[in-house]
């Protein structure tokens, strides 16, 4: 995808895949990629999405080494991107998890409680407000965003379910066909 980005007369699309590509990752985004989106990033600084890959790239490669020492430049990005897709709840919940990396927790709480209020249905958002409620000692709020990260939780794996038997069935439907209506 590197080498995609670096033939492709527009190379933003192929950019963003393979940003989406690192940030579905259990690990941290490969050095490469952050070098390449951050680049574009520099060279389009009104493209909140680049804005928001590079900051959030960038948070998830320091947060797995307990590097901070580019916590400014992260939020400067994340911060950006948030002022351009203002309706997007994307840099909100990574400032939210920066935040809370940061243990600036009334930072973390606007943050969060704004990613959750644009994605209602994000059980991660609703874990993490919890989380960040426990923490300020608030437990009637911490227990509120518990039951809702629950009910969000459900409705992801009932729509997950819902998906994969609809798929099931579709496979079974045209494996059983007759071979001159395949």
């Amino acid at each position: 995808l590197l080498r995609a980005y670096d033939l492709s007369p527009e190379p933003e699309n192929a950019l963003q895949y393979l940003a989406d590509v690192q940030m579905d990752r259990a690990s941290a985004p490969d050095p490469a990629v952050i070098t390449k989106l951050c680049e574009y990033s520099d060279q389009h600084p009104k493209n909140g999405r680049m804005q928001y890959y590079c900051g959030a790239a960038s948070f998830r490669r320091d947060y797995a080494t307990s590097d901070k020492s580019h916590a400014a430049e992260i939020l400067k990005r994340l911060h950006a991107s948030e002022i351009l897709l203002p309706k997007d709840a994307s840099p909100h919940c990574q400032l939210g998890k920066a935040y809370r990396w940061l243990e600036r927790w009334p930072e973390a709480l606007k943050e969060t409680k704004t990613c959750a209020q644009l994605d209602p249905d994000s059980a991660d958002a609703h874990y993490r407000l919890a989380q960040i409620y426990q923490h300020l000692g608030h437990a009637a709020e911490s227990q509120s965003e518990r039951s809702l990260y629950e009910a969000a939780s459900t409705k992801v794996a009932d729509e997950n379910a819902h998906r994969e038997a609809a798929m099931k069935t579709f496979i079974y439907t045209m494996q059983n066909r007759p071979p001159d209506q395949k």
